[in-house]
Protein backbone atom coordinates (compact mmCIF):
# COMPACT_ATOMS: atom_id res chain seq x y z
CA UNK A 1 0.00 0.00 0.00
CA UNK A 2 2.63 2.58 0.67
CA UNK A 3 4.17 1.79 -2.57
CA UNK A 4 0.29 2.78 -4.23
CA UNK A 5 0.12 6.00 -2.13
CA UNK A 6 2.81 7.52 -4.01
CA UNK A 7 1.67 7.09 -7.66
CA UNK A 8 0.24 10.16 -8.53
CA UNK A 9 -2.82 9.87 -11.03
CA UNK A 10 -4.68 11.88 -13.65
CA UNK A 11 -8.37 11.52 -14.31
CA UNK A 12 -9.46 12.68 -17.97
CA UNK A 13 -13.13 13.21 -18.96
CA UNK A 14 -14.18 13.73 -22.56
CA UNK A 15 -17.65 14.58 -23.89
CA UNK A 16 -18.84 11.86 -27.05
CA UNK A 17 -21.22 12.29 -29.36
CA UNK A 18 -23.98 9.72 -29.01
CA UNK A 19 -23.02 8.88 -25.69
CA UNK A 20 -24.74 9.20 -22.60
CA UNK A 21 -21.64 9.56 -19.81
CA UNK A 22 -20.98 13.02 -18.80
CA UNK A 23 -18.18 14.98 -18.21
CA UNK A 24 -18.91 15.21 -14.47
CA UNK A 25 -19.93 11.34 -14.64
CA UNK A 26 -16.62 10.60 -15.90
CA UNK A 27 -14.29 12.81 -13.93
CA UNK A 28 -16.83 11.39 -10.33
CA UNK A 29 -15.89 7.73 -11.42
CA UNK A 30 -12.42 8.58 -12.23
CA UNK A 31 -11.95 10.35 -8.82
CA UNK A 32 -13.51 7.17 -7.59
CA UNK A 33 -11.19 4.48 -8.51
CA UNK A 34 -8.57 6.59 -6.88
CA UNK A 35 -9.33 6.70 -3.96
CA UNK A 36 -10.28 2.93 -4.31
CA UNK A 37 -6.54 2.23 -5.60
CA UNK A 38 -5.07 4.29 -3.13
CA UNK A 39 -3.54 6.63 -5.31
CA UNK A 40 -3.02 10.18 -4.92
CA UNK A 41 -4.97 12.50 -7.05
CA UNK A 42 -2.72 14.77 -8.87
CA UNK A 43 -5.29 16.47 -11.21
CA UNK A 44 -8.51 16.14 -13.83
CA UNK A 45 -8.25 17.51 -17.54
CA UNK A 46 -11.36 17.33 -19.44
CA UNK A 47 -12.61 18.20 -23.28
CA UNK A 48 -15.51 18.77 -24.71
CA UNK A 49 -14.49 18.14 -28.17
CA UNK A 50 -13.84 15.09 -30.59
CA UNK A 51 -10.80 12.93 -30.31
CA UNK A 52 -11.14 11.75 -33.84
CA UNK A 53 -8.96 12.44 -37.19
CA UNK A 54 -12.26 14.83 -38.35
CA UNK A 55 -12.48 17.10 -34.96
CA UNK A 56 -11.13 20.86 -35.82
CA UNK A 57 -11.78 21.91 -32.35
CA UNK A 58 -8.04 21.73 -30.02
CA UNK A 59 -8.33 19.52 -27.06
CA UNK A 60 -6.90 22.05 -24.25
CA UNK A 61 -7.30 19.37 -21.84
CA UNK A 62 -5.61 16.54 -23.61
CA UNK A 63 -2.76 18.26 -24.23
CA UNK A 64 -2.28 18.97 -20.54
CA UNK A 65 -2.48 15.29 -19.99
CA UNK A 66 0.50 14.59 -22.71
CA UNK A 67 2.14 17.98 -21.16
CA UNK A 68 2.32 16.50 -17.79
CA UNK A 69 2.71 12.38 -19.06
CA UNK A 70 6.27 14.28 -20.35
CA UNK A 71 7.21 16.12 -17.62
CA UNK A 72 7.02 13.29 -15.41
CA UNK A 73 4.21 14.35 -13.24
CA UNK A 74 1.81 11.36 -13.34
CA UNK A 75 1.94 7.29 -12.24
CA UNK A 76 -1.34 6.87 -13.79
CA UNK A 77 -3.79 7.83 -16.64
CA UNK A 78 -7.54 7.07 -15.66
CA UNK A 79 -9.63 7.26 -18.46
CA UNK A 80 -13.72 6.21 -18.59
CA UNK A 81 -12.94 4.29 -21.94
CA UNK A 82 -10.03 3.95 -24.15
CA UNK A 83 -12.23 5.96 -26.70
CA UNK A 84 -11.56 8.96 -24.66
CA UNK A 85 -8.01 9.70 -25.29
CA UNK A 86 -7.28 9.87 -28.88
CA UNK A 87 -9.46 7.82 -31.46
CA UNK A 88 -6.39 8.46 -34.25
CA UNK A 89 -3.87 5.60 -34.20
CA UNK A 90 -1.36 7.72 -35.24
CA UNK A 91 -1.39 9.97 -32.26
CA UNK A 92 -2.48 6.91 -30.01
CA UNK A 93 0.54 5.25 -30.46
CA UNK A 94 2.79 8.14 -29.86
CA UNK A 95 0.56 8.53 -26.64
CA UNK A 96 1.11 4.69 -25.52
CA UNK A 97 4.73 4.90 -26.37
CA UNK A 98 5.12 8.02 -24.49
CA UNK A 99 3.42 6.71 -21.52
CA UNK A 100 5.66 3.27 -21.82
CA UNK A 101 8.84 5.78 -21.91
CA UNK A 102 7.39 7.53 -18.84
CA UNK A 103 6.39 4.66 -16.79
CA UNK A 104 3.02 5.78 -16.78
CA UNK A 105 0.56 3.00 -16.42
CA UNK A 106 -3.29 3.47 -17.91
CA UNK A 107 -6.37 2.18 -16.18
CA UNK A 108 -9.62 1.90 -17.64
CA UNK A 109 -13.08 2.04 -15.65
CA UNK A 110 -14.98 0.31 -18.37
CA UNK A 111 -12.46 -2.57 -18.49
CA UNK A 112 -12.06 -2.54 -14.29
CA UNK A 113 -8.40 -2.52 -15.26
CA UNK A 114 -4.84 -1.07 -14.68
CA UNK A 115 -2.58 -1.60 -17.93
CA UNK A 116 1.26 -1.50 -17.53
CA UNK A 117 2.70 -0.71 -20.73
CA UNK A 118 5.90 -2.36 -20.08
CA UNK A 119 3.85 -5.73 -20.23
CA UNK A 120 3.54 -6.85 -23.99
CA UNK A 121 -0.03 -8.04 -23.77
CA UNK A 122 -1.04 -5.25 -21.84
CA UNK A 123 0.88 -2.76 -24.61
CA UNK A 124 -1.29 -5.13 -27.63
CA UNK A 125 -4.79 -4.62 -26.03
CA UNK A 126 -4.21 -1.02 -25.85
CA UNK A 127 -2.78 -1.14 -29.29
CA UNK A 128 -5.96 -3.31 -30.54
CA UNK A 129 -8.38 -1.02 -28.94
CA UNK A 130 -6.90 2.46 -30.86
CA UNK A 131 -6.86 0.86 -34.07
CA UNK A 132 -10.57 -0.59 -33.14
CA UNK A 133 -11.54 3.26 -32.09
CA UNK A 134 -10.36 4.24 -34.99
CA UNK A 135 -12.22 2.15 -36.84
CA UNK A 136 -15.89 3.02 -35.00
CA UNK A 137 -14.57 6.30 -35.78
CA UNK A 138 -14.66 5.96 -39.54
CA UNK A 139 -17.78 3.83 -39.83
CA UNK A 140 -19.13 6.86 -37.63
CA UNK A 141 -18.46 9.60 -39.85
CA UNK A 142 -19.39 7.50 -43.25
CA UNK A 143 -23.00 7.23 -41.58
CA UNK A 144 -23.09 10.94 -40.98
CA UNK A 145 -21.83 11.55 -43.90
CA UNK A 146 -24.61 9.09 -46.08
CA UNK A 147 -27.53 10.50 -43.12
CA UNK A 148 -26.58 14.42 -44.11
CA UNK A 149 -27.12 13.09 -47.89
CA UNK A 150 -30.05 11.47 -47.45
CA UNK A 151 -31.51 14.22 -45.24
CA UNK A 152 -30.95 17.03 -48.03
CA UNK A 153 -32.23 14.58 -50.90
CA UNK A 154 -35.13 14.49 -49.18
CA UNK A 155 -35.68 18.38 -48.11
CA UNK A 156 -35.04 18.34 -45.00
CA UNK A 157 -33.76 21.33 -43.65
CA UNK A 158 -29.96 21.25 -42.89
CA UNK A 159 -28.11 20.95 -39.25
CA UNK A 160 -27.28 23.72 -37.50
CA UNK A 161 -29.13 27.50 -36.96
CA UNK A 162 -32.11 27.97 -39.65
CA UNK A 163 -31.77 30.83 -42.85
CA UNK A 164 -32.51 33.91 -41.62
CA UNK A 165 -36.23 34.61 -42.48
CA UNK A 166 -37.46 30.78 -41.04
CA UNK A 167 -38.27 29.10 -37.64
CA UNK A 168 -37.75 25.44 -36.71
CA UNK A 169 -40.74 23.42 -35.79
CA UNK A 170 -40.46 20.43 -32.72
CA UNK A 171 -42.80 17.86 -31.56
CA UNK A 172 -44.10 19.07 -28.64
CA UNK A 173 -44.02 15.79 -26.90
CA UNK A 174 -40.85 14.35 -28.13
CA UNK A 175 -38.73 17.57 -28.99
CA UNK A 176 -38.07 15.75 -32.87
CA UNK A 177 -37.29 18.18 -35.40
CA UNK A 178 -40.48 17.93 -38.05
CA UNK A 179 -38.98 20.69 -40.29
CA UNK A 180 -39.19 24.56 -40.52
CA UNK A 181 -41.39 27.35 -41.50
CA UNK A 182 -41.35 31.22 -42.89
CA UNK A 183 -40.87 33.24 -39.24
CA UNK A 184 -43.83 35.77 -38.76
CA UNK A 185 -41.42 38.25 -37.53
CA UNK A 186 -38.10 37.83 -39.85
CA UNK A 187 -40.12 36.42 -43.15
CA UNK A 188 -41.54 39.30 -44.23
CA UNK A 189 -37.74 41.34 -43.79
CA UNK A 190 -36.14 38.87 -46.10
CA UNK A 191 -38.82 38.79 -49.06
CA UNK A 192 -38.79 42.26 -49.38
CA UNK A 193 -34.98 42.39 -49.44
CA UNK A 194 -34.82 39.78 -52.67
CA UNK A 195 -37.44 41.53 -54.13
CA UNK A 196 -35.99 44.64 -53.61
CA UNK A 197 -32.90 43.13 -55.19
CA UNK A 198 -35.14 41.88 -58.36
CA UNK A 199 -36.49 45.23 -58.67
CA UNK A 200 -32.54 46.10 -59.07
CA UNK A 201 -32.29 48.18 -56.24
CA UNK A 202 -28.79 48.98 -55.21
CA UNK A 203 -27.90 46.46 -52.41
CA UNK A 204 -26.26 49.44 -50.34
CA UNK A 205 -29.37 51.00 -50.32
CA UNK A 206 -31.02 48.12 -48.82
CA UNK A 207 -28.46 47.68 -46.37
CA UNK A 208 -28.76 51.43 -45.23
CA UNK A 209 -32.28 51.56 -45.24
CA UNK A 210 -32.42 48.28 -42.86
CA UNK A 211 -29.87 49.82 -40.50
CA UNK A 212 -31.32 53.60 -40.79
CA UNK A 213 -34.66 52.02 -39.78
CA UNK A 214 -32.94 49.43 -36.63
CA UNK A 215 -34.27 46.44 -38.10
CA UNK A 216 -32.09 43.56 -36.49
CA UNK A 217 -29.56 41.77 -38.19
CA UNK A 218 -28.94 38.23 -38.60
CA UNK A 219 -27.09 37.36 -35.37
CA UNK A 220 -27.03 40.66 -34.48
CA UNK A 221 -24.43 43.66 -35.30
CA UNK A 222 -25.44 45.59 -38.71
CA UNK A 223 -26.61 44.62 -42.08
CA UNK A 224 -23.97 45.04 -44.90
CA UNK A 225 -23.84 44.19 -48.73
CA UNK A 226 -22.49 40.67 -48.49
CA UNK A 227 -25.05 39.60 -45.94
CA UNK A 228 -27.78 40.56 -48.17
CA UNK A 229 -26.27 39.14 -51.15
CA UNK A 230 -25.72 35.97 -49.33
CA UNK A 231 -29.30 36.04 -48.55
CA UNK A 232 -30.51 37.14 -52.02
CA UNK A 233 -28.97 34.00 -53.54
CA UNK A 234 -29.74 31.61 -50.90
CA UNK A 235 -32.19 29.14 -52.96
CA UNK A 236 -33.23 28.05 -49.02
CA UNK A 237 -35.48 31.03 -49.48
CA UNK A 238 -37.51 29.36 -53.11
CA UNK A 239 -37.51 26.61 -51.15
CA UNK A 240 -34.58 24.47 -52.54
CA UNK A 241 -32.33 22.48 -50.51
CA UNK A 242 -28.55 22.29 -51.76
CA UNK A 243 -26.14 20.24 -50.80
CA UNK A 244 -22.58 20.04 -52.35
CA UNK A 245 -22.97 20.14 -55.81
CA UNK A 246 -26.73 18.69 -55.72
CA UNK A 247 -30.43 21.05 -55.40
CA UNK A 248 -33.29 19.32 -53.73
CA UNK A 249 -36.23 20.36 -53.77
CA UNK A 250 -37.31 21.16 -49.96
CA UNK A 251 -40.25 20.28 -47.54
CA UNK A 252 -40.66 23.86 -46.49
CA UNK A 253 -42.73 26.71 -47.28
CA UNK A 254 -41.00 29.19 -50.06
CA UNK A 255 -40.74 32.80 -48.92
CA UNK A 256 -40.47 34.35 -52.40
CA UNK A 257 -41.49 32.81 -56.12
CA UNK A 258 -38.96 31.53 -58.24
CA UNK A 259 -40.12 34.68 -60.44
CA UNK A 260 -38.59 36.89 -57.94
CA UNK A 261 -35.95 35.17 -57.28
CA UNK A 262 -34.37 34.05 -60.43
CA UNK A 263 -34.74 37.61 -61.63
CA UNK A 264 -32.82 38.62 -58.10
CA UNK A 265 -30.18 36.26 -59.88
CA UNK A 266 -30.25 37.83 -63.51
CA UNK A 267 -29.89 41.76 -61.31
CA UNK A 268 -26.90 40.06 -59.32
CA UNK A 269 -25.05 38.37 -62.12
CA UNK A 270 -25.54 41.19 -64.82
CA UNK A 271 -22.28 41.73 -66.49
CA UNK A 272 -22.76 45.51 -66.40
CA UNK A 273 -23.43 45.60 -62.92
CA UNK A 274 -20.00 43.16 -62.45
CA UNK A 275 -17.96 45.50 -64.53
CA UNK A 276 -19.23 49.01 -63.82
CA UNK A 277 -19.02 50.50 -60.45
CA UNK A 278 -21.08 50.10 -57.52
CA UNK A 279 -24.90 49.85 -58.77
CA UNK A 280 -25.90 51.96 -55.31
CA UNK A 281 -23.06 54.62 -55.72
CA UNK A 282 -24.86 55.47 -59.13
CA UNK A 283 -26.78 58.94 -58.69
CA UNK A 284 -27.54 60.32 -62.22
CA UNK A 285 -30.10 58.74 -64.87
CA UNK A 286 -27.59 57.53 -67.63
CA UNK A 287 -23.92 57.06 -65.69
CA UNK A 288 -22.42 54.28 -67.78
CA UNK A 289 -25.34 53.96 -69.92
CA UNK A 290 -24.65 56.67 -72.53
CA UNK A 291 -21.48 56.18 -74.13
CA UNK A 292 -19.58 58.49 -76.84
CA UNK A 293 -19.33 57.11 -80.53
CA UNK A 294 -16.08 55.24 -79.38
CA UNK A 295 -17.75 53.63 -76.81
CA UNK A 296 -16.11 55.24 -73.71
CA UNK A 297 -19.25 55.56 -71.03
CA UNK A 298 -20.24 59.13 -69.84
CA UNK A 299 -19.82 59.70 -65.92
CA UNK A 300 -20.86 62.54 -64.03
CA UNK A 301 -18.71 65.08 -64.62
CA UNK A 302 -19.95 67.65 -61.73
CA UNK A 303 -23.34 68.57 -60.63
CA UNK A 304 -24.59 69.74 -64.15
CA UNK A 305 -22.48 67.77 -66.65
CA UNK A 306 -22.25 63.97 -68.19
CA UNK A 307 -18.46 63.51 -69.84
CA UNK A 308 -17.00 60.57 -71.18
CA UNK A 309 -13.91 58.93 -69.11
CA UNK A 310 -11.35 60.26 -71.70
CA UNK A 311 -13.17 63.92 -70.89
CA UNK A 312 -13.04 64.81 -75.14
CA UNK A 313 -17.17 64.95 -75.13
CA UNK A 314 -19.52 66.44 -72.30
CA UNK A 315 -22.99 67.71 -72.24
CA UNK A 316 -25.67 69.27 -69.63
CA UNK A 317 -27.44 66.58 -67.85
CA UNK A 318 -30.71 67.86 -67.32
CA UNK A 319 -31.97 68.35 -70.60
CA UNK A 320 -30.37 64.58 -71.46
CA UNK A 321 -32.53 63.22 -68.82
CA UNK A 322 -35.28 64.83 -69.74
CA UNK A 323 -35.33 63.70 -72.88
CA UNK A 324 -34.37 60.12 -72.57
CA UNK A 325 -37.70 59.68 -70.27
CA UNK A 326 -39.81 61.30 -72.25
CA UNK A 327 -38.85 58.91 -74.88
CA UNK A 328 -38.90 55.67 -72.60
CA UNK A 329 -42.29 57.29 -71.37
CA UNK A 330 -43.56 56.87 -74.77
CA UNK A 331 -42.28 53.66 -75.59
CA UNK A 332 -43.46 52.21 -72.49
CA UNK A 333 -46.91 53.71 -73.50
CA UNK A 334 -47.55 52.05 -76.44
CA UNK A 335 -49.82 49.51 -76.80
CA UNK A 336 -47.33 47.33 -79.05
CA UNK A 337 -44.90 47.52 -76.25
CA UNK A 338 -47.29 46.32 -73.43
CA UNK A 339 -48.43 43.52 -75.49
CA UNK A 340 -44.94 42.81 -76.44
CA UNK A 341 -43.68 42.92 -72.87
CA UNK A 342 -46.31 40.99 -71.56
CA UNK A 343 -46.03 37.98 -74.28
CA UNK A 344 -42.23 38.15 -73.33
CA UNK A 345 -42.86 38.03 -69.80
CA UNK A 346 -45.36 34.68 -70.30
CA UNK A 347 -43.32 32.93 -72.63
CA UNK A 348 -40.38 33.94 -70.39
CA UNK A 349 -42.25 32.46 -67.51
CA UNK A 350 -42.66 29.14 -69.93
CA UNK A 351 -38.83 28.84 -70.45
CA UNK A 352 -37.86 29.49 -66.99
CA UNK A 353 -40.57 26.63 -66.29
CA UNK A 354 -39.34 24.21 -68.89
CA UNK A 355 -35.90 25.03 -67.65
CA UNK A 356 -36.50 24.15 -63.91
CA UNK A 357 -38.72 21.02 -65.27
CA UNK A 358 -35.96 19.67 -67.86
CA UNK A 359 -33.03 20.17 -64.20
CA UNK A 360 -35.20 18.41 -62.20
CA UNK A 361 -35.78 14.85 -64.77
CA UNK A 362 -32.22 15.12 -64.90
CA UNK A 363 -31.15 15.15 -61.78
CA UNK A 364 -34.16 11.84 -61.30
CA UNK A 365 -31.56 10.70 -64.22
CA UNK A 366 -28.72 11.28 -62.23
CA UNK A 367 -30.37 9.09 -58.98
CA UNK A 368 -31.33 6.30 -61.20
CA UNK A 369 -27.87 6.04 -62.04
CA UNK A 370 -26.35 5.87 -58.77
CA UNK A 371 -29.23 3.35 -57.68
CA UNK A 372 -28.14 1.34 -60.55
CA UNK A 373 -24.47 1.67 -59.65
CA UNK A 374 -25.42 0.55 -55.83
CA UNK A 375 -27.39 -2.28 -57.12
CA UNK A 376 -24.19 -3.50 -58.98
CA UNK A 377 -25.70 -2.99 -62.67
CA UNK A 378 -23.52 0.37 -63.54
CA UNK A 379 -19.97 -0.27 -63.73
CA UNK A 380 -17.70 2.83 -62.08
CA UNK A 381 -16.57 4.19 -65.17
CA UNK A 382 -20.20 4.20 -66.49
CA UNK A 383 -21.55 6.31 -63.11
CA UNK A 384 -18.66 8.64 -63.29
CA UNK A 385 -19.32 9.31 -67.09
CA UNK A 386 -22.80 9.90 -66.21
CA UNK A 387 -22.37 12.19 -63.30
CA UNK A 388 -19.92 14.37 -65.32
CA UNK A 389 -22.88 14.37 -68.13
CA UNK A 390 -25.75 14.94 -67.04
CA UNK A 391 -24.40 17.58 -63.84
CA UNK A 392 -23.06 20.01 -66.86
CA UNK A 393 -26.64 19.62 -68.90
CA UNK A 394 -28.56 20.38 -64.87
CA UNK A 395 -25.92 23.13 -64.74
CA UNK A 396 -27.27 24.60 -68.08
CA UNK A 397 -30.58 24.30 -67.61
CA UNK A 398 -30.44 25.79 -64.04
CA UNK A 399 -28.44 28.83 -65.87
CA UNK A 400 -31.06 28.78 -68.60
CA UNK A 401 -33.87 29.51 -65.90
CA UNK A 402 -31.78 32.10 -64.67
CA UNK A 403 -31.20 34.42 -67.69
CA UNK A 404 -34.57 33.39 -69.00
CA UNK A 405 -37.00 35.66 -67.01
CA UNK A 406 -38.03 39.50 -68.12
CA UNK A 407 -36.69 41.90 -65.12
CA UNK A 408 -38.63 42.44 -62.70
CA UNK A 409 -38.25 46.47 -62.74
CA UNK A 410 -39.04 46.00 -66.41
CA UNK A 411 -42.57 43.77 -65.85
CA UNK A 412 -43.38 46.28 -63.27
CA UNK A 413 -44.20 48.54 -66.22
CA UNK A 414 -46.34 46.33 -68.23
CA UNK A 415 -49.44 47.95 -66.85
CA UNK A 416 -52.15 49.84 -68.30
CA UNK A 417 -50.11 53.20 -70.70
CA UNK A 418 -52.39 55.30 -68.69
CA UNK A 419 -50.54 54.85 -65.46
CA UNK A 420 -46.52 54.75 -66.97
CA UNK A 421 -45.66 58.02 -65.68
CA UNK A 422 -46.86 57.53 -62.34
CA UNK A 423 -45.09 53.93 -62.04
CA UNK A 424 -42.03 55.83 -63.66
CA UNK A 425 -41.85 58.73 -61.11
CA UNK A 426 -42.48 56.01 -58.02
CA UNK A 427 -39.92 53.42 -59.59
CA UNK A 428 -36.12 54.03 -57.79
CA UNK A 429 -33.25 55.34 -60.03
CA UNK A 430 -31.94 51.85 -59.75
CA UNK A 431 -35.15 50.30 -61.59
CA UNK A 432 -35.30 53.28 -64.16
CA UNK A 433 -31.95 52.37 -64.81
CA UNK A 434 -32.66 49.19 -65.87
CA UNK A 435 -35.26 49.88 -68.27
CA UNK A 436 -33.40 51.74 -70.23
CA UNK A 437 -31.04 49.02 -70.17
CA UNK A 438 -33.23 46.83 -71.68
CA UNK A 439 -34.94 49.56 -74.12
CA UNK A 440 -32.69 51.30 -75.51
CA UNK A 441 -28.52 51.93 -76.18
CA UNK A 442 -27.61 55.92 -76.23
CA UNK A 443 -24.78 57.28 -77.30
CA UNK A 444 -23.69 61.05 -77.21
CA UNK A 445 -22.46 62.64 -80.07
CA UNK A 446 -19.94 65.38 -79.87
CA UNK A 447 -19.94 69.06 -81.54
CA UNK A 448 -18.05 71.70 -82.49
CA UNK A 449 -20.72 74.65 -81.22
CA UNK A 450 -21.26 75.92 -78.49
CA UNK A 451 -24.76 74.80 -78.18
CA UNK A 452 -26.93 72.22 -79.66
CA UNK A 453 -30.11 71.04 -78.16
CA UNK A 454 -30.45 67.76 -76.41
CA UNK A 455 -31.94 66.12 -79.08
CA UNK A 456 -29.97 66.70 -81.87
CA UNK A 457 -26.73 65.37 -79.85
CA UNK A 458 -28.59 62.04 -78.34
CA UNK A 459 -28.59 59.26 -80.88
CA UNK A 460 -30.77 56.56 -79.38
CA UNK A 461 -31.25 53.01 -80.89
CA UNK A 462 -34.07 50.46 -79.77
CA UNK A 463 -33.47 47.32 -78.85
Amino acid sequence: MSESLQERAGVYGRQSVGKRKSILEQLAAGEETVREEGWTLAGTYEDGTSASRYGTKPRGGWAKVLEDIEAGRLDVLVLWESSRGDRTPETWFAFLSSCRSKGVKIHVITHERTYNLDNARDWKSLAEEGVSNAYESEVLSIRTRRGVAASAKSGRPPMGRPVYGYRRVYDSRTGELLGQEPDPATAPIARSIIEQVARSVPISVIARDLNDRGVPAPYGANWYRQRIRDMATNPAYVGLRKHKEETYRADWEPIVSEQVFYAAQRILNEPTRLSQARPGRQKHLLTYLATCPEGDPMTGKDQTDYACRRGHISIRREPVDRLVTELVLGRLAMPDIYDRMRRAGESADREVTEARNKAAELRARLDEFRRSAIRGETTPATLAFAEAELAAQIEAEEARAASASLPVALREFAGPPEDVRARWEAAPLAARRTVIRTLMKIVIIPTQRAYLPAHQRVKVTWL
